[in-house]
């Protein structure tokens, strides 16, 4: 039987290197070809002991997920974006922290990546997110009552996040491992955050 509450009361800095060494194999080679005993070579350990903590690798990669979206929904100062009144800035104060966020998780982006694409039906059945539902919550995270004032008549602020958020998927998809150079991808969106904001921003700004 699983033990992971026992993972879980390993001090924070051992978690950490299995939690990274299990995210980089599955996002280098996916939930088929990944391994337990790759995943325990990476991280030091033993798979017994592996295995002890997480049971199977569907579990591990049902805690990872499970990982992911709190490492997802603690990454934003929701505060600190309620007070920006400007969509433009609202925008790229989110991908600021989402980059930071990302910094401290090298293996992260690769992971969520692979589970956008991810082709084994026992891993999409259960645990692959819903980008969908990744895309509306964050627009909620983003768009704030009457951010439409600042565009153009027929802009729907919601479809403009949605749009940069769908590019910034497909750019970690389509481009190298964007782990590698991850501030080149976040400046080159915020080039296109820049074009954007020059064509629709109305002079109505907070």
């Amino acid at each position: 039987m699983a033990d992971t509450e026992a993972f879980e009361r390993l001090p924070e800095a051992q978690r950490d290197v299995v939690v990274d060494a299990a995210l980089a194999v599955f996002g280098r080679h996916g939930y088929r070809k990944a391994s337990m005993a790759d995943i325990a070579r990476a991280a030091g350990v033993s798979k017994p002991l592996l295995f002890h903590w997480f049971g199977t690798k569907q579990r591990l990669y049902h805690y990872l997920v499970a990982f992911c979206g709190q490492v997802t929904a603690d990454m934003y100062d929701t505060a600190a974006l309620d007070a920006e009144p400007d969509l433009f800035e609202r925008i790229r104060l989110a991908s600021r922290m989402k980059t930071t966020a990302l910094r401290r998780r090298p293996h992260l982006t690769s992971f969520l990546g692979t589970m956008l694409t991810e082709s084994d039906a026992e891993a999409r059945r259960e645990f692959v997110r819903k980008p969908d539902d990744e895309v509306r919550n964050a627009v909620r995270l983003v768009v704030r009552p009457g951010d439409a004032q600042q565009l153009p008549p027929g802009v729907d602020p919601e479809r403009l996040v949605r749009l940069l958020i769908l590019a910034a998927e497909g750019m970690a998809l389509a481009g190298p491992d964007p782990n590698d150079d991850l501030a080149a991808m976040s400046d080159e969106m915020d080039g296109y955050l820049d074009m954007l904001e020059h064509a629709l921003a109305t002079k109505e700004r907070p």
